[in-house]
């Protein structure tokens, strides 16, 4: 972790034996500060030997308070020899009006698991159609050749079906989405005493962000997320077996319009969802996802029943049979992934409370 780019410049400096940085395979940077381009060259020192790299810039909120963002926004870049190398790359960014993020994939040939934070809560992936190397993108897509597994956090579902509309993934298997706006699955610093919370520090539970900073609501996934990844499905082909989508809301023709893309899938996976109680009306597993083996709907409000969804399981009497897993929220727990208890004197500021409960049934 560092403040800012001079900080990592000046870290592989002050190496006393550059065998240390050769024998690498892996590497990670979180740079907090500003990003300065002439101390950002310690990224081309990165040797051919280094396959997995993440790599998290500042949000827009700090980078842009650089008297040279305009510069920076238009003309950092991750050397694409160090791209090319990689077969594992995370990457977080959030800036704003420049395709920073495609400008960087076109080079990740060997890539096969992918990683993109955008933190759309402080910036979007809104570059525009008319930027030149979005123009240059031929009707194919961005080719990602060997990409298999892609994961996207802290994404609004618009910015995801921007992604989508521009991808072409043809060995895609395993696609794992989260529009949460917090990062749960990463540990929060403790909190100091003067914190408005008031909580003692070193308890996991208060390292939830959750109870931090509050609840942050859904976003809704719309139909044109469901259009945008038909276009991703029919680029790129039918190697799709598993999505999981995490922290959102979504109608029931929104839901339609996204199955009617996903023939191939095997496994189907609604986290943290609020569905419509018509989600799954009027359709069943053999005519929409003939495919599919298992259907996990987690963390569901407590009102919603099996019923709501079991005839959409049954299907017909041909059917070979489904595992359909659904568990409800617990509100004496913080979140799905600390899952500390809550103790009394938080009670009034828990916003938000879920926990797994285990609830298989076979048909």
């Amino acid at each position: 972790m560092c403040e800012n780019g001079r900080c990592c410049h000046n870290l592989f400096k002050s190496l006393p034996d550059r065998r240390l940085w050769d024998n690498l395979t892996a590497a990670s940077f979180m740079i907090l500060g500003h990003i300065e381009l002439r101390s950002m060259d310690f990224l081309s020192l990165c040797t051919p030997q280094l396959t997995s790299f993440e790599l998290h810039l500042p949000s827009i909120r700090t980078a842009a308070y650089d008297r040279d963002w305009p510069t920076t926004a238009t003309s950092f870049k991750i050397p694409p020899t160090l791209l090319r190398s990689l077969t594992s790359f995370s990457f977080r960014c959030n800036w704003e009006a420049t395709p920073i993020i495609p400008i960087t994939l076109q080079h990740c040939v060997n890539v096969t698991t992918l990683t993109l934070n955008v933190n759309s809560d402080e910036g979007r992936m809104q570059w525009a159609d008319s930027d030149p190397f979005i123009k240059s993108l031929s009707r194919n897509g961005l080719l990602l050749p060997k990409l298999q597994r892609l994961r996207i956090r802290q994404c609004e579902p618009s910015d995801a079906a921007k992604l989508f509309n521009l991808l072409n993934a043809p060995n895609i298997h395993d696609i794992d989405i989260s529009f949460e706006g917090y990062e749960t699955d990463l540990e929060h610093q403790d909190y100091e005493n003067d914190d408005p919370c008031w909580i003692p520090k070193k308890k996991p539970y208060f390292n939830c962000p959750r109870i931090h900073y509050g609840d942050v609501g859904y976003y809704e996934v719309e139909e044109s997320f469901g259009e945008a990844l038909g276009v991703f499905m029919g680029r790129s082909g039918s190697s799709l077996r598993s999505l999981r989508l995490h922290y959102a809301t979504i109608t029931g023709a929104a839901l339609s319009t996204m199955l009617l893309h996903l023939n191939p899938l095997t496994h189907l996976v609604l986290d943290e969802f609020n569905l419509d109680s018509d989600c799954f009306k009027d359709a069943h597993v053999s005519s929409v996802l003939p495919n599919l083996q298992m259907l996990e709907l987690l963390n569901l409000p407590t009102e919603y029943t099996l019923e709501r969804v079991e005839e959409f399981v049954r299907g017909d009497e041909e059917d070979k049979g489904l595992t359909l897993r659904m568990t409800h929220i617990d509100p004496d727990v913080c979140c799905p992934t600390h899952s500390q208890r809550m103790p009394p004197e938080a009670a009034d500021i828990a916003p938000v409370a879920l926990r797994r409960i285990a609830v298989i049934n076979m048909f």
